[in-house]
């Protein structure tokens, strides 16, 4: 199944240089969330899957920050294909630029 999901994302990638996808599910959980049970972990893991299967997968990839929510930081995650780091870079830089420093509040 892994190998098939190398495939189809290779593939995808000869088309598409680069794929702008969320980092998580959710915005960031507060501290010791994770310690609140089995469902609320169970939910965590499913939210963070996104940062969990592209490095499975073997491919590339950077988070930028992309804001402030909820005086959170807040971000996306750009996917390259393998040997590509030069592309996540480059998009990575472009979209700091873009967005500029995250403001949050103390």
């Amino acid at each position: 199944r892994r190998s098939a999901l190398i495939r189809d994302w290779r593939a995808f990638l000869e088309d598409y240089p680069v794929v702008l996808m969320p980092v998580s599910a959710e915005l960031p959980f507060r501290k010791d969330e994770d310690l609140e049970g089995p469902a609320t972990l169970t939910r965590l893991w499913k939210a963070q899957l996104p940062q969990i299967a592209i490095p499975l997968l073997g491919l590339p990839a950077i988070s930028i920050c992309s804001g402030v929510e909820n005086n959170m930081p807040s971000g996306v995650q750009l996917v390259a294909a393998p040997w590509r780091e030069d592309i996540c870079l480059t998009a990575g830089e472009v979209l700091e630029q873009g967005f500029g420093l995250p403001q949050m509040t103390m």
